[in-house]
């Protein structure tokens, strides 16, 4: 797999692979097909939350992941936002960055 053909699973699998190995505990919420489309059985303001949150010691990381020309919808920008307001470090990573400077952010 190249650079140009990741795709944003593959991305947050090789993410998923990297916290594992620096010793990080994780958190993906995975949307589910139905018979009226993708859906993310959550409650409360869950629509944007990050992709990944993960905790290691004092640390918390939350990021959002997106490949190609992908942007932040509206209210992912608004958790991230708040989230980094509340002293979470959060990020935004593209398949350009993994996995080096991910693995950095991460150590």
């Amino acid at each position: 797999m190249t650079l140009s053909t990741m795709t944003e699973s593959d991305l947050l699998a090789g993410v998923l692979d990297l916290c594992r190995t620096l010793g990080w505990r994780t958190l993906h919420v995975r949307p589910a097909r139905t018979a009226h489309g993708w859906r993310t059985p959550i409650q409360g303001d869950g629509a944007g939350w990050p992709d990944l949150f993960a905790v290691r010691r004092e640390r918390i990381v939350a990021a959002e992941l997106k490949v190609g020309r992908g942007k932040l919808s509206d209210d992912q920008d608004r958790w991230l936002d708040d989230l980094a307001a509340a002293g979470v470090d959060v990020h935004v990573w593209r398949e350009t960055d993994y996995p080096d400077a991910i693995a950095e952010m991460l150590r």
